[in-house]
């Protein structure tokens, strides 16, 4: 099964922000899809939410907890939950994601700006 989870990500200047991360392989090898989000992805109540996409990551960090390499910061899971179903396209991706409360479906649809946009259905 893959895995997906959100982190926080606290920098060194004191910032924060969220990285959510999801596992498109199962080779355990593999990097990781990372997203930075505003908000987090793992609450039901949020039906449309946008993510930045961000370089992919290595799989250590779907388990990872404490400092960053290189002195950028130290990352916390606040969320994580498992991936069905992932299929990724050009300027679009689905996912079948439960991060507990059982599977829901999430779209996200590449904008023209860059911006991605991921709608929720359960």
């Amino acid at each position: 099964m893959r895995r997906t989870v959100v982190l926080q990500h606290l920098l060194p200047t004191g910032t924060s922000h969220l990285d959510w991360l999801i596992q498109t392989s199962t080779d355990p090898q593999s990097r990781v899809m990372a997203f930075r989000v505003a908000s987090r992805p793992d609450v039901a109540s949020l039906l449309v939410f946008s993510a930045e996409r961000i370089a992919d990551h290595r799989a250590f960090y779907l388990d990872h907890e404490g400092e960053v390499t290189g002195g950028r910061g130290h990352v916390s899971r606040v969320a994580r939950g498992v991936v069905s179903m992932v299929k990724v396209g050009s300027g679009r991706i689905e996912l079948e994601a439960d991060f507990g409360r059982g599977p829901e479906h999430l779209t996200g649809l590449e904008t023209a700006g860059g911006v991605w946009v991921f709608e929720r259905a359960s």
